[in-house]
């Protein structure tokens, strides 16, 4: 069962988050998934591409994420040591991968 399959990849999942994942999937309601509501869980589309769904998904709790923290400004000016007003990419992937999103 799809539950069965969740649980052998990702045992702490909590059951409520794998009911909600389903029914996420389970794009036409059928109790069914075929391959492409699959995908749905991975947040990809046919391509292998980020779906829309998934990426409003990510911006949403991001965005969360930098209110909780002063916003976007604020952040950047606390990583910003030389006030050039810009970050490299690198600390920037550090300064998302702080805020423990937990996107999964």
């Amino acid at each position: 069962s799809f539950r069965d399959f969740v649980k052998r990849l990702l045992p702490e999942m909590l059951e409520d988050r794998i009911t909600r994942l389903f029914y996420f999937a389970d794009y036409d309601g059928s109790g069914w998934l075929n391959f492409i509501e699959f995908l749905r869980i991975f947040g990809r589309d046919l391509n292998g591409k980020m779906g829309d769904e998934y990426f409003e998904y990510v911006m949403v709790r991001l965005h969360g994420a930098m209110v909780k923290r002063g916003g976007l400004a604020s952040i950047l000016h606390l990583e910003d040591k030389h006030l050039q007003g810009t970050i490299s990419r690198t600390k920037m992937i550090e300064v998302l991968v702080g805020m423990g999103l937990q996107l999964t």
